[in-house]
């Protein structure tokens, strides 16, 4: 990761007080860092997501002043005397930034300030063919609504052990990212994005995300799968009634989605599904590929039983294919019993 070290706009002093002003660039974005101190500064190294003061000596106390828009509230500090770990500061606060005082002087004197992190997002394609089906994994890192592509993505898979690796990316110029994988059975995955973020103080989580993905048992040669940030069981097609149903579960008070890819094959009219949330019929998007239909459901996370009743068109699918054949030999034989007659 590139850093720079860049010398103050402007230096004041008052009485032993020094105030050092410094301009750092953030994802392309100016900001003012000011450090009021009575020792010496000699420079300020930054990125993207920390700076580090230099100091020439070190004094008896420093505030050092961070714009809000730069940094929200996850500020960590090392400090000259830590030999590892970040501390959370003591704050002051404005409306547009907040004063980091100085650490008690057993701690030290702050070297380095860590003001945010970037973020995963990840999303899924399901399959809905039985043979050679794969997953398309697509996702964006970003900072502060800015594409990042200084990092790696850790790509995971599990089914309830221990994760699995599918493989490690590097996101493309605007952040995204782009994996296909094979799953090695139907059943439930639990697909993980994980940030290597080397830079990281250690009590700052890993940025990351997950996403669910259950794939039904094959139906005549097709599979349908859930793509959600809900914990999906129990997804079950019953081809008597044909409704498929699953149930859905998620921390209380949050918001639940899942999307679920219906094969053309299966359905021609997407339209005509009838969408059931524990019971009451719901309301529902739907978007399409060029070989899946999607429903997309959303709800309030706790546990939901959800159905979606498919239209009979399967049935009439098989109808149609035996008669065909039959219609056509007989359409053949009376042909060239005329024939046979003239």
């Amino acid at each position: 990761m590139l850093a720079f070290n860049i010398q103050p706009l402007r230096v004041s002093s008052s009485s032993s007080i020094t105030n050092y002003v410094y301009e750092i660039v953030s994802m392309g974005e100016s900001y003012i860092i000011a450090i009021e101190t009575d020792g010496i500064v000699s420079g300020l190294n930054y990125n993207n997501y920390s700076f580090s003061i230099n100091w020439e000596n070190y004094g008896t106390f420093e505030n050092v002043t961070v714009p809000k828009s730069l940094n929200g509230t996850s500020i960590k500090v090392f400090c000259s005397n830590m030999v590892q770990g970040w501390m959370s500061p003591q704050l002051i606060a404005n409306e547009s930034h907040y004063i980091i005082l100085g650490p008690d002087p057993s701690w030290g004197h702050i070297k380095e300030v860590y003001f945010g992190m970037p973020t995963v997002q990840i999303d899924l394609s399901a399959p809905t063919a039985v043979l050679g089906y794969y997953v398309n994994i697509t996702g964006m890192v970003s900072y502060r609504g800015k594409p990042v592509n200084d990092v790696g993505v850790r790509l995971l898979w599990s089914s309830g052990g221990l994760p699995n690796e599918i493989t490690t990316v590097v996101p493309s110029q605007d952040g995204t990212f782009f994996v296909s994988w094979i799953p090695t059975a139907t059943g439930t995955f639990y697909i993980a994005a994980m940030l290597i973020c080397p830079w990281l103080p250690d009590e700052v989580p890993t940025p990351q995300a997950y996403a669910c993905l259950s794939i039904s048992p094959p139906y005549e040669q097709t599979v349908f799968s859930v793509v959600s940030n809900s914990t999906i069981t129990n997804l079950t097609f019953v081809s008597a009634n044909y409704t498929l149903s699953f149930s859905a579960s998620g921390p209380d008070g949050t918001t639940g989605y899942a999307k679920v890819f219906i094969s053309k094959q299966l359905l021609t009219d997407i339209t005509i599904l009838k969408v059931y949330v524990d019971g009451n019929l719901t309301n529902y998007s739907y978007t399409a590929t060029d070989s899946a239909c999607i429903i997309i459901v959303h709800y309030t996370h706790s546990t939901h039983r959800i159905e979606i009743i498919v239209p009979e068109i399967p049935s009439h699918k098989l109808l149609l294919a035996l008669i065909t054949p039959a219609t056509i030999a007989l359409i053949h034989k009376k042909k060239r019993s005329l024939t046979k007659h003239l």
